[in-house]
């Protein structure tokens, strides 16, 4: 009899680690998905003041356009579900836009002071 009372209590100790890890395994997922959704929506639009200090370059020409374009851009990555194959070329594709916005912020601030943004201009066409 004791015997049985012992496997009961092990078999019960077991489940129990058993369930416990499966709780924890949920909680993880969870907690990733939540993380997910956090970086799905934290692109960087536009030029913010605090970073891109030159504003007068942003808010008209080619910079604008670039600003406007990946605005609309995010507007529907946001709307789109999380995994599908178009979310994820999109936000490649959206991280990429970026570099080049970054990049083409840096020309326009280089060749301001010799007023050439023909190439920019061309970049954005």
């Amino acid at each position: 009899m004791e015997t049985t009372v012992t496997h009961d209590i092990e078999g019960m100790v077991k489940l129990g680690i058993v369930m416990l890890v499966a709780v924890g395994a949920v909680l993880l997922l969870l907690r990733v998905s939540d993380r997910g959704r956090a970086q799905r929506d934290a692109w960087l639009v536009g030029y913010p003041p605090d970073i891109f200090p030159a504003q007068a370059l942003t808010r008209s020409g080619p910079l604008a356009v670039l600003a406007a374009t990946q605005s609309r851009l995010i507007s529907l990555y946001r709307q789109m579900p999380a995994q599908s194959d178009l979310t994820i070329w999109l936000g490649a594709f959206l991280r990429e836009l970026r570099a080049i916005m970054d990049t083409a912020y840096r020309v326009a601030v280089v060749t301001q002071v010799y007023g050439q943004t023909a190439h920019l201009e061309r970049l954005v066409a």
